[in-house]
């Protein structure tokens, strides 16, 4: 029964929370650009979010790990529905820079929060499986957020729409308090400092069994992280409308939540690195298109390239990851490579506007294909390894 109330909880919470994220994602770069912001600009508030949940992240897996991702969650909420509702405030650089950040502390600090949740609270034979069931209840929303928010930033205009959807993530996050059971969870204490102190050192000196998935998933978060930030800023260049923003994110949200359960229930048969290796192809193939847009049919087809590309990340990433580790570690092993993508994403959506304004969009979408197929071939090389020490 608490199984089964944990993930409906997740699920219900996920909902909601897509709503809101799925429109965010589609129109914060675009109300920047908008209003007058430079890619290196955009890319810059981005840089300064990465740094905050660096910071951040080894205290949060200590929270994880000693006293309750529940809790977590609900804390990590918190921010999200902060961040959507700073930008109801009067647009100035400050409110986009401490809006994105809480925007990517709820993301960074909240994703090992759900994910240790939920791998304590069902079976690992089956994590891959309900690691998609939950995605999909968010990807599903995704779908309609982006159209929806762009039909009422034409009615209401971008401040009013923005809180709108933050009492939507509030909704979410007050029907997963009310939902979510407590499930069986260390000592139920805070850390204490000196706790704290090791994990920001086990940041510098990553465990050994947790080095292949550090540099794995650095490597996938530079190239991604080059451009990502920007992508609707980018699609404002080329001259797309806030309804053809909106519609071409719910193709991205679309193409995820029809494969997400299926990209779970092959990751459940086969090897968790093979599907990540198909996940990072998928991706580059969609960089390379949608770095010049030049019709929508070209945006169409890279979103759903990338929203296969995420839809096969999330449920392998994720049981990766907790197949690496045990139960009691989960905690230190999501916040450790969550940091690391972290780092790696503070320099890198600077450098990714700096090189748009100054050299040009597609030495900048080249090199970050190549760096997501780079990831991609490094999962299947060093997967393969670990699984033949493993039948030794």
């Amino acid at each position: 029964m608490s199984q089964r109330m944990a993930v409906t909880a997740l699920v219900a919470y996920g909902f909601f929370r897509g709503l809101s994220i799925g429109f965010y994602q589609a129109f914060f770069s675009y109300y920047m650009k908008s209003v007058g912001y430079s890619m290196a600009s955009i890319g810059g508030v981005a840089s300064i979010a990465a740094i905050v949940s660096f910071i951040l992240l080894p205290p949060t897996g200590s929270f994880i790990d000693y006293y309750s991702s529940r809790e977590a969650i609900t804390l990590t909420g918190i921010l999200g529905v902060a961040a959507l509702g700073l930008l109801g405030l009067s647009p100035s650089l400050k409110i986009f820079a401490l809006s994105y950040t809480l925007y990517m502390m709820a993301f960074f600090l909240g994703q090992p929060a759900r994910s240790t949740y939920l791998a304590r609270a069902v079976e690992r034979e089956k994590l891959g499986f309900y690691m998609s069931v939950v995605s999909v209840a968010f990807s599903a929303a995704a779908i309609v957020g982006p159209p929806l928010g762009g039909y009422l930033i034409r009615l209401e205009g971008y401040r009013k729409t923005f809180l709108l959807f933050s009492v939507v993530w509030l909704i979410g996050l007050l029907a997963y308090v009310f939902l979510a059971p407590k499930i069986p969870e260390a000592n139920r204490r805070l850390p204490t400092r000196a706790e704290v102190i090791a994990r920001y050192r086990s940041i510098l000196r990553v465990p050994k069994d947790l080095r292949d998935i550090t540099l794995l998933v650095s490597v996938d978060r530079a190239g991604w992280t080059l451009w990502m930030p920007m992508l609707t800023a980018h699609l404002y260049n080329f001259g797309y409308s806030k309804e053809q923003i909106g519609f071409i994110f719910s193709i991205f949200g679309l193409t995820r939540t029809i494969t997400m359960m299926l990209w779970g229930k092959i990751t459940d048969i086969t090897r968790p690195y093979k599907v990540l290796f198909i996940s990072e192809i998928l991706g580059a193939l969609g960089t390379i298109i949608i770095a010049k847009p030049t019709n929508i049919i070209n945006a169409y087809v890279a979103l759903v390239l990338i929203g296969l590309s995420i839809a096969a990340w999330i449920p392998s990433y994720n049981k990766f990851v907790a197949e690496i580790v045990p139960p009691e570690r989960y905690g230190e092993a999501y916040t450790t490579t969550n940091a690391y993508r972290s780092v790696v994403g503070i320099p890198m959506p600077y450098v990714g506007g700096f090189v748009y304004d100054k050299i040009g969009i597609l030495p900048l979408f080249s090199s970050s294909s190549s760096l997501i197929a780079l990831a991609g071939i490094l999962f299947l090389v060093l997967g393969r390894r670990r699984e033949e020490r493993e039948e030794e």
